[in-house]
């Protein structure tokens, strides 16, 4: 499929200028049905491939004509940081964006499809993400009240009986975990601290599925933190808070003032107490780290090649989501829902559109 392309001279010229290339390299002429074709053949020699396109509707069609070359393709799409805190959330698109973080955790090679709103967000390092990853291997010692921790701290919720993705539960010897990345829950098994068996189950039909020898658990959450990281977002937000709540009293703006006090006292005693991990807790990302960063900077070492589908059509959408988050953070500000850091979570369009000045990029 790849051959009629690679015997262009013009494909020849565009792979002899993308070799160090740093900037936007344009290319005309390819219209949408040829795209994934197009980008599978630039694409070779790089063991990291980045599609940026500009709406979430593009970014599916993109994936399904490019899973045709390769089927290990990855969609990542973006968070919706306008209704982080809302009560009832999709496990799906927290999945989608996990498996994107194992892959790049665990594969040589890995072609992701996103939008610029995608790469917009604010992002815990990789390298902290990483650290919350569980190894258990058959034989070796468990403490189960730290193990309970240490799930609860990766985003999983204890339950009495695991019936979905993202859960887990401790009956006497036995742990059952869903794995927020595989289709089975698994099953530890042990005698005394020790390991007896760890397999895989159907949670429907609890029928076992294998014998495993080991298992690599990775987190079902983007915000890794500490306690010490916490402790740290709640002298902040309280200071934040205060000041806030003090501004509005001076303005004789009593149900404003009323409702940070309310958001103070669910941050502070609700979702960052201990044994919590919300995940509405997105929303406070620049309170539990001080270097956050983007996903650009995920893939930056690897020295992916970045496809940019419709630059102009990017920069129109990538405006228009900044917008609306500005927006919507300002009347929630004004209003008091919300605190001054959280309104500091999206990366601007003009900001994001320099970091990819300066990767290897194809505009089309």
């Amino acid at each position: 499929f790849l051959a009629p392309l690679n015997q262009l001279g013009e494909v020849e010229e565009i792979r002899r200028k993308l070799a160090g290339n740093r900037g936007v390299l344009q290319v005309t002429g390819c219209i949408d049905a040829q795209k994934a074709h197009f980008i599978s053949c630039m694409g070779q020699g790089f063991s990291h491939r980045l599609i940026i396109t500009f709406s979430d509707l593009r970014a599916k069609e993109l994936y399904d004509n490019y899973r045709f070359f390769d089927r290990q393709v990855l969609l990542y799409p973006a968070k919706d940081l306008i209704f982080y805190s809302a009560d009832i959330q999709s496990n799906l698109l927290i999945r989608q964006r996990i498996e994107v973080l194992k892959a790049l955790t665990e594969q040589e090679e890995v072609t992701v499809i996103t939008t610029l709103a995608g790469c917009m967000n604010h992002l815990m390092p990789l390298e902290q993400w990483q650290a919350g990853i569980i190894d258990l291997q058959s034989e070796s010692l468990l403490n189960l009240d730290e193990f309970g921790k240490k799930l609860v701290s990766i985003g999983y919720e204890r339950v009495a009986q695991v019936e979905g993705s993202g859960q887990f539960s401790i009956r006497g010897g036995i742990v059952d975990v869903f794995p927020l990345t595989e289709d089975n829950t698994i099953r530890i098994e042990l005698w005394g601290d020790e390991i007896d068996s760890i397999r895989s189950f159907d949670v429907e039909s609890q029928r076992s599925v294998e014998n495993l020898d080991q298992v690599r658990i990775y987190p079902a959450t983007e915000l890794i933190y500490t306690e010490k990281d916490a402790a740290r977002a709640r002298k902040r937000i309280q200071e934040e808070g205060k000041k806030l709540a003090g501004a509005f009293e001076r303005e004789m703006k009593m149900e404003e003032c009323h409702r940070v006090k309310l958001l103070m006292q669910e941050l502070l005693e609700d979702q960052l107490s201990d044994g919590v991990h919300p995940q509405g807790l997105a929303g406070c990302i620049n309170y539990l780290s001080s270097n956050t960063v983007s996903f650009l900077d995920y893939l930056r070492k690897k020295n992916p090649l970045v496809v940019l589908d419709e630059p102009n059509r990017l920069k129109e959408s990538g405006d228009a989501v900044e917008l609306e988050f500005r927006d919507s953070m300002e009347n929630r500000l004004r209003k008091g829902y919300t605190l001054p850091g959280q309104t500091e979570i999206l990366f601007s369009c003009q900001e994001t559109i320099g970091r990819l000045n300066r990767e290897n990029c194809i505009g089309l």
